[in-house]
Protein backbone atom coordinates (compact mmCIF):
# COMPACT_ATOMS: atom_id res chain seq x y z
CA UNK A 1 0.00 0.00 0.00
CA UNK A 2 1.68 3.53 -0.96
CA UNK A 3 0.24 6.17 1.61
CA UNK A 4 1.69 8.34 4.24
CA UNK A 5 2.21 5.99 7.49
CA UNK A 6 2.79 7.06 11.21
CA UNK A 7 3.78 5.69 13.85
CA UNK A 8 1.53 7.60 16.57
CA UNK A 9 -0.98 6.63 18.23
CA UNK A 10 -3.96 9.14 17.94
CA UNK A 11 -6.36 7.84 20.46
CA UNK A 12 -3.19 8.16 23.31
CA UNK A 13 -2.17 11.37 22.00
CA UNK A 14 -5.65 12.92 22.18
CA UNK A 15 -5.99 11.36 25.74
CA UNK A 16 -2.68 13.25 26.61
CA UNK A 17 -4.07 16.07 25.29
CA UNK A 18 -7.39 16.43 26.75
CA UNK A 19 -6.21 15.91 30.27
CA UNK A 20 -3.54 18.50 30.31
CA UNK A 21 -5.50 20.89 28.25
CA UNK A 22 -7.33 23.89 30.98
CA UNK A 23 -11.30 23.75 31.34
CA UNK A 24 -12.51 26.55 29.18
CA UNK A 25 -13.94 29.29 31.75
CA UNK A 26 -17.74 30.02 30.95
CA UNK A 27 -18.87 33.47 30.34
CA UNK A 28 -20.58 35.03 33.81
CA UNK A 29 -23.68 35.26 33.47
CA UNK A 30 -25.65 39.02 32.62
CA UNK A 31 -27.49 41.03 35.10
CA UNK A 32 -31.37 41.22 34.25
CA UNK A 33 -30.29 44.93 34.33
CA UNK A 34 -27.80 44.88 31.15
CA UNK A 35 -30.22 42.41 29.08
CA UNK A 36 -32.00 44.27 26.24
CA UNK A 37 -35.46 43.60 27.04
CA UNK A 38 -35.07 44.91 30.76
CA UNK A 39 -37.45 47.35 32.29
CA UNK A 40 -40.00 46.43 29.16
CA UNK A 41 -43.36 45.43 29.83
CA UNK A 42 -43.76 42.45 27.73
CA UNK A 43 -46.10 42.02 24.42
CA UNK A 44 -48.46 39.47 25.85
CA UNK A 45 -48.98 41.85 29.10
CA UNK A 46 -49.75 44.56 26.58
CA UNK A 47 -52.72 42.98 24.53
CA UNK A 48 -54.14 41.72 28.02
CA UNK A 49 -54.02 45.42 29.10
CA UNK A 50 -55.63 46.35 26.16
CA UNK A 51 -58.83 43.91 26.86
CA UNK A 52 -58.97 44.77 30.28
CA UNK A 53 -59.26 48.23 29.00
CA UNK A 54 -62.04 47.45 26.44
CA UNK A 55 -64.10 45.36 28.86
CA UNK A 56 -63.76 47.94 31.60
CA UNK A 57 -64.97 50.90 28.90
CA UNK A 58 -67.77 48.63 27.40
CA UNK A 59 -69.12 47.80 31.33
CA UNK A 60 -69.08 51.18 31.59
CA UNK A 61 -71.22 52.34 28.35
CA UNK A 62 -73.64 49.35 29.38
CA UNK A 63 -73.92 50.82 32.90
CA UNK A 64 -74.50 54.28 31.45
CA UNK A 65 -77.49 53.10 29.47
CA UNK A 66 -79.00 51.14 31.81
CA UNK A 67 -78.71 54.32 34.58
CA UNK A 68 -80.39 56.39 31.38
CA UNK A 69 -82.90 53.50 30.27
CA UNK A 70 -83.67 54.05 34.06
CA UNK A 71 -83.82 57.88 34.29
CA UNK A 72 -86.24 57.87 31.29
CA UNK A 73 -88.93 55.21 32.73
CA UNK A 74 -89.60 56.79 36.01
CA UNK A 75 -92.86 58.53 36.52
CA UNK A 76 -95.28 59.79 38.81
CA UNK A 77 -98.53 57.68 39.29
CA UNK A 78 -101.41 59.79 38.75
CA UNK A 79 -104.13 59.97 41.32
CA UNK A 80 -106.64 58.61 39.30
CA UNK A 81 -104.34 55.08 38.63
CA UNK A 82 -104.07 55.06 42.40
CA UNK A 83 -107.09 55.27 43.27
CA UNK A 84 -107.76 52.53 40.45
CA UNK A 85 -105.62 50.12 41.95
CA UNK A 86 -106.72 50.18 45.29
CA UNK A 87 -110.23 50.05 44.18
CA UNK A 88 -108.77 46.62 42.78
CA UNK A 89 -106.61 45.60 45.48
CA UNK A 90 -109.86 45.95 48.21
CA UNK A 91 -111.59 44.24 45.87
CA UNK A 92 -109.80 41.65 45.46
CA UNK A 93 -109.27 41.38 49.28
CA UNK A 94 -113.17 41.40 49.58
CA UNK A 95 -112.91 38.50 47.37
CA UNK A 96 -110.41 36.11 49.50
CA UNK A 97 -112.15 37.58 53.01
CA UNK A 98 -115.36 35.65 51.45
CA UNK A 99 -113.16 32.65 50.70
CA UNK A 100 -111.73 32.89 54.20
CA UNK A 101 -114.85 33.00 55.36
CA UNK A 102 -116.61 30.12 53.83
CA UNK A 103 -113.70 27.72 55.26
CA UNK A 104 -115.30 25.10 57.62
CA UNK A 105 -114.06 25.56 61.04
CA UNK A 106 -112.67 22.01 61.30
CA UNK A 107 -109.32 21.64 60.11
CA UNK A 108 -108.39 18.50 59.78
CA UNK A 109 -107.39 17.66 56.71
CA UNK A 110 -104.37 19.39 55.67
CA UNK A 111 -105.09 20.56 52.28
CA UNK A 112 -108.13 22.65 54.19
CA UNK A 113 -105.28 23.85 56.16
CA UNK A 114 -102.70 25.00 53.29
CA UNK A 115 -105.99 27.06 51.85
CA UNK A 116 -106.07 28.88 55.33
CA UNK A 117 -102.86 29.83 55.36
CA UNK A 118 -102.67 30.55 51.59
CA UNK A 119 -105.66 32.96 51.95
CA UNK A 120 -104.20 34.17 55.41
CA UNK A 121 -101.07 34.80 53.49
CA UNK A 122 -102.40 36.46 50.52
CA UNK A 123 -104.56 38.78 52.41
CA UNK A 124 -101.91 40.09 54.97
CA UNK A 125 -100.08 41.01 51.38
CA UNK A 126 -102.54 42.86 50.27
CA UNK A 127 -103.35 44.70 53.34
CA UNK A 128 -99.21 45.66 53.33
CA UNK A 129 -99.90 46.78 49.50
CA UNK A 130 -103.14 49.38 50.39
CA UNK A 131 -101.13 50.63 53.56
CA UNK A 132 -98.28 51.58 51.07
CA UNK A 133 -100.53 53.21 48.45
CA UNK A 134 -102.61 55.16 50.87
CA UNK A 135 -101.64 58.88 51.38
CA UNK A 136 -98.26 58.80 49.85
CA UNK A 137 -96.89 59.80 46.19
CA UNK A 138 -96.11 56.60 44.15
CA UNK A 139 -93.29 56.59 41.49
CA UNK A 140 -93.59 53.74 38.72
CA UNK A 141 -90.71 52.59 36.99
CA UNK A 142 -91.95 51.21 33.81
CA UNK A 143 -90.82 48.53 32.02
CA UNK A 144 -89.04 49.63 28.24
CA UNK A 145 -89.97 46.19 26.55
Amino acid sequence: MTGLHSDKDFVTANALECILAKPEKPAPPKLATEKAEYGKVPAYLETIKAQIAAERTMLAERRRAEEEAALGSVREMTEEERDDLLFDLKTKWGKLNAAYGRLSFSLDVPSHRRKKESLEREMTQLEKDVKQLQGRQVVVLEDGR
